[in-house]
């Protein structure tokens, strides 16, 4: 006993622990900024909200690096199935912001389902592939995986939630490719989503349409669709290499910049810290994305390395498309930045997450 608690401390990865404190004291002080009214002295309570979630997220992070990702994963397919209710619960009974109806609120707290349902799909599809092994060559379960994240990504379309649900879409194609997927299957699966994107676009509600209208075309409504991206661009590139100083942004102290303490963080920060402030959260999330496949390949199990890959995949893809999409180079689609956007579910289920990444660490250290 006492050699598997020494061997467990051994294998603690603190360079992923550092670089995730450090983004997420990072978020805190923009977070605070963007919260910051210049002129009147008032800060609006965003702050001490999210200081609150990220305690909790600590707090979640211990508990995931505590308990065995192998018995969280016995229960893979409960979890799925209570947030599966959620979604469901949330169609007749959310309540409706901005015409989505993602949160409900649970003893007085605004929690959103949809994510914790990335971490409910990631648990359940590493368990299945696990299970099936080398039979995910055959047709029919390849199927099976298709539905067990197909099923959560509908629910949450109808929301709607598009960015969450591309999330779930990336997640299923990169643990089906880590899984060894037959490459035909792979690249049928490629060309289906491609040419099912005239019947999606059907489905899109009207804003999301003129999204991606203005992402092709950002002169077809400056003053309308478009603003938000136009400003968050003027936010990113008056920083210059320095940036303008904390609490001296003008386009997110004067407000200029709508939602800027959530998807559009990058910008406020980008704003006060400049290129050069960019790159050192660049090379954070860099650190992270090493070590976390540092982590997948030294996973004790197949389990633990295709958790690993499903982490990698949903913090790479959401720290890429939103940071592309404040410079412009892809369509707004709500997706927050990991550990930096104002949100509490999200960074709750960030935090999980590194702390499922070091615990799979830990343990590839028994023997």
């Amino acid at each position: 006993m006492k050699n598997g608690h020494r061997n467990l401390t051994k294998g603690f990865d603190s360079v992923t622990l550092a670089c995730t404190l450090l983004l997420v004291c990072l978020g805190l002080v923009t977070v605070f900024s963007s919260s910051y009214t210049s002129g009147l002295d008032a800060v609006k309570p965003y702050f001490s909200r999210q200081l609150v979630w990220a305690l909790l997220g600590l707090v979640a992070m211990l508990i995931a690096v505590l308990i065995d990702y192998r018995f969280v994963e016995a229960y893979a397919y409960q979890l799925y199935g209570v947030t599966l209710f959620l979604l469901v619960f949330l169609l007749f009974s959310g309540k409706e912001v901005h015409g989505s109806q993602r949160w409900i609120h649970l003893m007085g707290v605004q929690v959103q389902p949809s994510e914790f349902v990335k971490l409910s799909t990631l648990f359940v599809l590493a368990r299945f592939l696990d299970d099936i092994g080398d039979r995910i060559h055959e047709v029919k379960f390849l199927v099976v995986a298709l539905l067990l994240a197909g099923v959560p990504t509908g629910l949450i379309l109808l929301q709607p939630d598009l960015g969450t649900a591309l999330v779930l879409i990336v997640l299923l194609a990169g643990m089906l490719f880590a899984a060894g997927i037959k490459r035909s299957h792979f690249a049928f699966l490629a060309a289906a989503g491609i040419a099912g994107i005239p019947i999606f676009w059907q489905f899109l509600k009207g804003y999301q349409k003129a999204r991606l209208l203005a992402f092709v075309n950002p002169d077809l409504d400056p003053l309308g669709i478009s603003y938000q991206v136009i400003q968050s661009q003027i936010a990113v590139g008056s920083g210059g290499l320095i940036g303008k100083g904390w609490l001296a942004g003008t386009q997110s102290q004067l407000n200029f910049l709508p939602e800027q303490h959530t998807d559009f963080i990058f910008s406020v920060f980008a704003e006060q810290w400049g290129f050069l402030g960019a790159c050192l959260l660049i090379l954070l999330y860099l650190g992270l994305l090493f070590q976390a496949i540092k982590i997948a390949d030294t996973a004790r199990d197949f389990q633990g390395s295709m958790l690993a890959v499903g982490i990698i995949v949903i913090i790479v893809f959401q720290v890429l498309v939103n940071l592309l999409m404040t410079v412009g180079l892809c369509p707004v689609t709500g997706i927050p930045l990991p550990f930096m956007s104002y949100g509490g579910s999200n960074l709750l289920t960030m935090m999980t997450c590194i702390g499922i990444l070091l615990g799979i660490r830990m343990r590839s250290f028994i023997f």
